[in-house]
């Protein structure tokens, strides 16, 4: 009779899992899991209030989009749960996420040697886009037109003084402007790529049929993104641009001799056993460098956790420490994008960029953070080794709705869950045009 009541209580406690619409997975973490997996543990042998724990679940439940929603404390797993019928196998679309990872890659590409380090020019890597057009018909160029002043003055200065006197005899006015924009693109570093400060014209999220857009359309995303005029040099503004990822995974492929994802199988996914099923390409089979990888909340979680743990895993180090410091730690503000102006507006606690790395202030805790459109996350929370994994239904187009539902669980159940206060309360702000902070083309 007793076992009978056992099974009935299990066949009841999963019909209420299904009716809520949570995952029929274990909601906290247990003792002996399979090789390779994560490390398992109940929330209290982590120093966490399993109480507090619980009411952020009953929150998360209620953001409607959210399909999933871990919890990883001194590198062991202590809570997951699933929502609206997904579950540990379903793979997640993590949009820009995908970008958190190729950092690591990068890191890893300059420890072993493949790039030479950040400040290596893009031009040594992708010489084929470097490669200046010149003056239509051989004209030799006047050097002074390619100083990094406004054209319409240097030309002034010129024809005042009576070095030139017919107008007509200067450049065509587009071929000055290509010439000065191959003096910039030359300056193109890794580090511009991996902090968004390329200075190109490149707006991110905006109407349909924009520069964005065109790129997605364009034969080659490479060249079209390389080819684009310059709203700022090189280094000088934070300008979101998930095609500037896209040149970098290229170049991690050029470098290396192999495909992104053959060098990320070999040397990241693997050694975490990760199996990435799916990496879209572009019209010319080079790996989506911003987006468009699919993992499971439970192999983002991994991934979480190798940073947290100064990217070693299980003793082997993946990711070298001194890269996972450095593309966690604030390399530029986020104020200066003239275009992607709702993280500034209405994010005030976001306090910078890493190398693919959003950075943010949740009380007095420093956090890291891998953000996807639509409401895909890895949060570290280095201070109290805390590790948090969200991934939501993009398609909802409801992307600020859950960034602002998991913002507010991290700081007022899930940090003061460690028996910390997170003091601060997330902001509201209006929901951009094109959702969250990521390419509406994807």
């Amino acid at each position: 009779m007793m076992q009978d009541n056992k099974k009935l209580l299990v066949s009841l406690g999963c019909l209420l899992a299904v009716t809520l619409g949570v995952g029929v997975l274990p909601a906290w973490g247990q003792e002996g899991s399979a090789p390779g997996d994560l490390p398992e543990s109940k929330p209290q042998e982590q120093g966490i209030d399993r109480d507090l724990l619980e009411a952020a679940y009953a929150k998360a439940d209620a953001i409607e989009p959210l399909r999933s929603l871990l919890v990883a404390r001194n590198g062991h797993l202590v809570s997951e749960r699933y929502f609206r019928g997904a579950d540990r196998s379903t793979l997640f679309n993590i949009k820009s996420v995908s970008k958190s990872f190729l950092s690591g890659l990068t890191g890893i590409a300059i420890k072993k040697g493949f790039l030479k380090g950040i400040d290596q020019p893009v031009s040594e890597i992708l010489p084929e886009y470097f490669e200046s057009t010149g003056i239509p018909g051989g004209v030799a160029i006047d050097e002074r037109l390619l100083q990094d002043r406004p054209l319409t003055e240097i030309i002034g200065e010129i024809l005042a003084s009576g070095e030139v006197v017919d107008p007509a005899d200067i450049p065509p006015w587009h071929a000055l402007m290509r010439a000065r924009a191959d003096t910039l693109r030359q300056k193109l570093t890794i580090r511009h790529l991996l902090t968004m400060t390329t200075g190109h014209a490149w707006v991110e999220n905006a109407e349909p049929w924009t520069v964005a857009a065109a790129h997605e359309l364009s034969s080659d995303w490479n060249r079209f993104f390389l080819e684009l005029p310059f709203a700022a040099r090189p280094g000088e503004k934070f300008i979101y641009t998930t095609a500037a990822t896209h040149v970098l995974s290229t170049a991690i492929a050029r470098a290396t001799t192999m495909s992104t994802k053959a060098f990320a199988d070999k040397h990241l996914f693997g050694p975490l056993g990760i199996k990435v099923k799916r990496w879209d390409t572009d019209f010319e089979g080079n790996h989506y460098g911003g987006s468009e990888m699919y993992f499971t909340a439970r192999d983002m979680m991994k991934y979480g956790v190798l940073y947290a743990n100064d990217g070693s895993w299980k003793g082997t180090q993946i990711i070298p420490a001194e890269w996972v410091h450095q593309s966690t730690s604030q390399q530029i503000g986020v104020d200066s994008d003239e275009h992607y102006t709702h993280i500034r507006d209405t994010r005030p606690e976001i306090s910078g960029y890493g190398f693919l790395w959003w950075l943010r202030k949740s009380g007095d805790f420093d956090t890291y953070i891998g953000w996807g459109y639509g409401g895909q996350f890895i949060i570290c929370v280095p201070d109290l080794d805390l590790v948090v994994v969200a991934t939501a239904n993009f398609m909802a187009r409801a992307g600020v709705q859950v960034a602002d539902g998991v913002f507010e669980l991290l700081d007022n159940e899930i940090i003061p869950s460690t028996g910390e206060q997170s003091t601060l309360t997330t902001s509201e702000g209006p929901e951009p045009a094109d959702d969250d902070h990521d390419q509406a083309a994807q």
